[in-house]
């Protein structure tokens, strides 16, 4: 199973077909799916679409087709806001709210997070993953800059690490 991002160019209904234009390889790829996630299909019509299914690949290794289909959705780039981040240890609590607005990878098939104060740089197919990404390097920098001696840390680490304690609270779990 992968996850496909392009624009929606064509939708047959007799054949359960789809057609994407896929941006990296400049070329529109067929995408068969099951009547029943046509529901899906008709929400997610305009923009840029997430494929996911079975990539048939041709020679050159890139995407050719796109076979059972299991799931087409909108692509979805408004702002996370993470309040909590559960850890095995501990959980991380916000200070405050910081929204952190995801963008596409050039090639338009990862979605990606960046904050610079934070040392964080995320990148995953879908949202979701980029989410549950999100979450586990958060945990690490806190691991391994906020919980760190000053002492083994370079300036720009402490700098990350006292941005990472101004907008995070560690709490410990039962």
């Amino acid at each position: 199973m992968q996850t496909v991002t392009g624009t929606l160019n064509e939708i047959d209904f007799a054949e359960h077909k789809l057609t994407i234009f896929h941006m990296p390889t400049q070329r529109e790829l067929e995408c068969f799916y099951d009547e029943s996630i046509e529901a899906q299909l008709l929400e997610s019509r305009r923009g840029l679409i997430q494929v996911t299914g079975i990539v048939v690949l041709d020679g050159n290794n890139q995407p050719r087709k796109i076979i059972d289909v299991e799931q087409i959705w909108g692509l979805d780039l408004s702002p996370l806001v993470v309040a909590e981040t559960e850890g095995r240890q501990f959980s991380l609590k916000a200070n405050h709210r910081t929204e952190l607005v995801p963008t596409l990878s050039p090639d338009q098939q990862l979605v990606c997070l960046e904050h610079n104060p934070w040392g964080l740089d995320v990148f995953a197919e879908t949202r979701m993953d980029l989410l549950l990404e999100f979450k586990n390097q958060l945990l690490m920098l806190w691991a391994e800059y906020a919980k760190e001696d000053d002492a083994v840390l370079s300036e720009p680490a402490r700098k990350v690490k006292q941005q990472l304690r101004d907008d995070w609270t560690e709490v410990a779990r039962a």
